[in-house]
């Protein structure tokens, strides 16, 4: 089942890229969470546990498509998830592949 998280607050464009370098290097461990809301669950909390893929989605150099493997605060399930996100508004959109 796909959820679509609308992503309210997230990291700047640094952080993301730090994360990418370091992906696969388990001496380093770089968190990324992002405030993100649904309709049925608002204050809700996207931390990636695995940046797998990292695109620019055009030209600007600020909008990114990343996708990867998170935890959803309050929900005991890992999931999938694909995201759109813009680095200067720290806003975009994440659509959660959930286990059912």
């Amino acid at each position: 089942m796909d959820i679509r998280y609308e992503i309210l607050d997230g990291p700047k464009k640094e952080n993301i890229f730090t994360a990418f370098e370091h992906a696969y290097d388990e001496d380093v461990q770089v968190a990324m969470k992002f405030a993100a809301q649904s309709p049925s669950a608002k204050d809700t909390v996207i931390e990636i546990t695995e940046l797998c893929g990292l695109s620019h989605e055009d030209g600007s150099g600020h909008r990114l498509n990343l996708n990867g493997g998170c935890v959803v605060h309050g929900s005991r399930h890992g999931t999938k998830f694909r995201m759109f996100y813009d680095t200067e508004e720290h806003t975009g959109y994440a659509i959660l592949t959930v286990p059912e």
